[in-house]
């Protein structure tokens, strides 16, 4: 299984047992991670991902007021703005928390996920369980070939029957030094080419940044 774990100018990958170093250009704006903005904008320069977190901030703020648990149309509203920061769609955005007391994960996003079921912690399959367990971030841009749990994949998003996830990224989202849920952000298509690009260390650093407003999400969802 082909896993890209770990940040800085390096791509740590692992294959079998076997580990090797590959170079990757943390700088690839040809992904789109730091895409700059229009030069008509006042905010030419401002990398494209700031302005898209700003934007999740900003529906947050605004959820702050609305009735809890939040209502289907608001959680959409967190998946799309989520997307845009990474180029996805929404339904290829996962949000997961760690429900009390502590040995399942619940799905928040997609919110049609949430009466499939539940990931017990203690899986081998679901990488949402290892990244939660092991409090490990991990990019697999051969998601579709490796054994994995596949039973959310057969619930109806409004994609092709054909399309499948392909690419993967999965963080733990933290409240200080404690994990309280699992981020996933994947590339659905036919085939990996079908998908879209692969993601980077750029990308992956960019959902970990993510943990506190991610983090703040999950507590306006359960309050109230």
């Amino acid at each position: 299984m082909l896993i890209a774990r770990g940040l800085g100018d390096d791509l740590k990958l692992c294959w079998g047992g076997a580990h090797r170093t590959h170079g990757l250009a943390i700088g690839a704006f040809a992904r789109g991670a730091l895409a700059i903005m229009s030069r008509h904008s006042p905010l030419w320069g401002t990398p494209l991902v700031t302005r898209a977190a700003s934007e999740l901030e900003r529906v947050l703020d605004q959820l702050e007021t609305q009735e809890k648990p939040l209502p289907p149309e608001s959680l959409e509203h967190v998946a799309q703005a989520i997307a845009a920061i990474f180029r996805v769609q929404a339904d290829e955005v996962a949000v997961m928390e760690l429900l009390p007391p502590g040995k399942l994960l619940g799905f928040v996003l997609p919110e049609k996920f949430r009466a499939v079921g539940t990931i017990p912690l203690t899986s081998t399959t679901a990488l949402a369980a290892r990244t939660a367990r092991e409090r490990r971030s991990d990019i697999i841009n051969n998601f579709a070939s490796t054994r994995h749990a596949s039973v959310f994949e057969g619930v109806p998003l409004g994609r092709r029957q054909s399309e499948s996830i392909q690419k993967m990224m999965s963080v733990p989202i933290l409240r200080g030094d404690r994990v309280i849920g699992v981020a996933q952000i994947c590339r659905k298509g036919i085939s990996s080419t079908d998908a879209g690009p692969d993601f980077s260390t750029t990308d992956l650093t960019e959902l970990q940044g993510l943990s506190s407003l991610l983090s703040r999400f999950l507590a306006l969802n359960r309050s109230g």
